[in-house]
C-alpha cells in the first residue's frame, strides 16, 4: 500500500492509489487469516467462486427462495387449469396450421417488392424483398475478397465455435462502432488529474489484472470504461482509483465466467472505498456511458490481424507488448482501436523482420501501410524510452521466458524522431 501511495505523493499530497493485494480467497476470509496471522502469505491462484454476480443481497436472495416455494404450490392448481386448455389450443393450432398452409400456396412469381397476391392488407406490409435485396448486398461487399486477398476464415469454416460465417461481419460492425465511440482529449477538462495520475492507475490496473489472473480483454475494456467516463465526467484525483477498481469490475462481469466478487475490488483498494461506494460508481459509470458497454478494444483486432499475418506466438506476443504499454500512455488515446492494433502489429513485423505488410492485411486491417507510418513511429519511441521506475509492471510481464522476454527486442533505428 505504501509503495504505490509513494507514487502520488511525488506530485500531490492527497489521499492515492493503494498497493493491490489479490489472493485466491474471498476478501472476509482474507482479513481475518491477516488478523491471526503476521505472516500471511500472498498468492494470485485465481478463484473460481460464482457468487455475487449480479450484486444481489442475501435478503434478495431469501426472497427468491420463498417465492418459488409459493409458485410451487401454484403449479398444482395451474396444471388441472392447463389440462383444461388443450382442447382450446388443439383447434387454435389447426387454424394456424391452415393459414400457413394457405400461405405457401403462395407461388414466388406472386411476390414483387415485398407485395404477395395472396396478403389481402398489402399496404401495411414491409417490403421484404426490397429488404432482402439492400442486406445482401452490404454482406456481399464485406464478403468479397479481391484474387490476391487470401480468405483466412475458410479453413475455420467446419468450427461453429469460430462463427466464420460472421466473423468478417462482426468486425466491419466493430469498426462502425469504434467510429462512434471516439474518445476525445479529455484531460484538457479534467482539473484534478494529470497524465501522470493516469498511468499510475493504468499500471496498477495491469497488476490487478495479473493477481486475479482475468483475460487480456476484461484489462482492455476496463481502461476504455475508464477513458470513456472521464470523457464525460469531471473528477477528483480522490474518486481516481475507485473508478478503476470499478470499471475492472464491470468488464469483468461483461469477460469473465467467474468474475471476482465486490468484496475482492474493495480489498485491493485497501478498503479506501466502501462496498456501496463501489455499487454507487458502477450505477454512475452506466449512466454516463448510457449502459453503452459494447465498446471496440484493440486486443481483439490484434489477434484478428495476428491470425491474418500468421504470426508465431513469439511474435505475436511481442506486438501484445506493444500494444499493452499504449495502455498507459495518453498520447494514444484518441487512436481507432483497429489502427492501433495494426500500428502494433507493424511495428513488430519490421523489428523482427518476420514478413511485410501485405494485400492481405491491408483488406482485413483496413490500413495501407504509409497510413501507420507516423503511428509505428511513435510506437517505436514509446518502447525505446525507459519506464518509469513507478511503472514497471507491463515490462516486467514481458521480460519473462513465458513472455518470451520481448521487452528486451531493441526498438527500430529509425531516422525521424517524434
Amino acid at each position: 500500500m505504501a509503495q504505490l501511495i509513494d507514487k502520488l505523493n511525488l506530485m500531490v499530497n492527497s489521499k492515492g492509489l493503494q498497493h493491490p493485494k489479490a489472493n485466491s480467497v474471498t476478501a472476509a476470509k482474507k482479513r481475518t487469516i491477516e488478523e491471526s496471522s503476521d505472516d500471511y502469505p500472498l498468492t494470485s491462484k485465481k478463484r473460481a467462486v460464482l457468487e455475487d454476480l449480479t450484486n444481489a443481497s442475501q435478503d434478495t436472495l431469501l426472497k427468491w427462495h420463498n417465492l418459488k416455494k409459493q409458485q410451487t404450490n401454484k403449479n398444482n392448481v395451474e396444471q388441472v387449469q392447463q389440462q383444461n386448455e388443450v382442447k382450446d389450443h388443439e383447434s387454435d393450432l389447426g387454424r394456424i396450421k391452415t393459414n400457413i398452409h394457405e400461405f405457401l400456396k403462395c407461388d414466388e412469381d406472386d411476390v414483387v417488392d415485398g407485395k404477395s397476391s395472396c396478403n389481402e392488407n398489402e399496404e401495411s406490409k414491409i417490403s421484404t424483398a426490397h429488404l432482402s435485396t439492400i442486406l445482401s448486398e452490404e454482406v456481399q461487399r464485406v464478403l468479397t475478397l479481391p484474387n490476391d486477398v487470401a480468405d483466412i476464415d475458410e479453413a475455420d469454416l467446419t468450427d461453429p465455435f469460430r462463427v466464420a460465417d460472421y466473423a468478417p461481419i462482426i468486425f466491419e460492425n466493430m469498426k462502425q462502432r469504434e467510429a462512434q465511440l471516439v474518445v476525445n482529449d479529455y484531460l484538457e477538462r479534467q482539473n484534478d488529474i494529470t497524465e501522470q495520475m493516469r498511468m499510475i492507475l493504468i499500471d496498477w490496473l495491469c497488476e490487478v489484472q495479473q493477481n486475479f489472473e482475468l483475460f487480456h480483454e476484461t484489462l482492455y475494456l476496463a481502461v476504455k470504461i475508464v477513458d470513456r467516463f472521464l470523457s464525460a465526467r469531471v473528477v477528483s484525483r480522490d474518486a481516481l482509483q475507485l473508478i478503476g477498481a470499478t470499471a475492472m469490475l464491470m468488464s469483468s462481469k461483461i469477460e469473465e465466467r467467474y468474475p471476482p466478487l465486490v468484496d475482492d475490488f474493495v480489498y485491493i483498494c485497501d478498503d479506501a472505498y466502501s462496498r456501496q461506494a463501489v455499487l454507487d460508481m458502477e450505477r454512475d459509470i452506466c449512466y454516463a456511458l448510457d449502459f453503452d458497454l459494447n465498446i471496440p478494444i484493440p486486443y481483439r483486432f490484434l489477434r484478428r490481424y495476428g491470425k491474418v499475418a500468421s504470426l508465431s506466438m513469439e511474435n505475436l506476443t511481442l506486438a501484445r507488448y506493444i500494444l499493452e504499454l499504449t495502455l498507459q500512455e495518453y498520447q494514444f488515446v484518441t487512436f481507432k482501436p483497429s489502427m492501433l492494433a495494426a500500428g502494433c502489429l507493424c511495428l513488430a513485423l519490421k523489428m523482427k523482420n518476420c514478413g511485410e505488410w501485405t494485400q492481405t492485411l491491408v483488406h482485413y486491417s483496413g490500413y495501407e501501410e504509409s497510413e501507420l507510418n507516423e503511428l509505428v513511429q511513435k510506437l517505436n519511441a514509446m518502447i525505446a524510452k525507459p519506464a518509469p521506475e513507478n511503472c514497471k509492471v507491463v515490462k516486467t510481464k514481458y521480460s519473462h521466458t513465458v513472455f518470451y522476454q520481448v521487452a528486451n527486442i531493441a526498438p527500430l533505428q529509425l531516422e525521424t524522431d517524434v
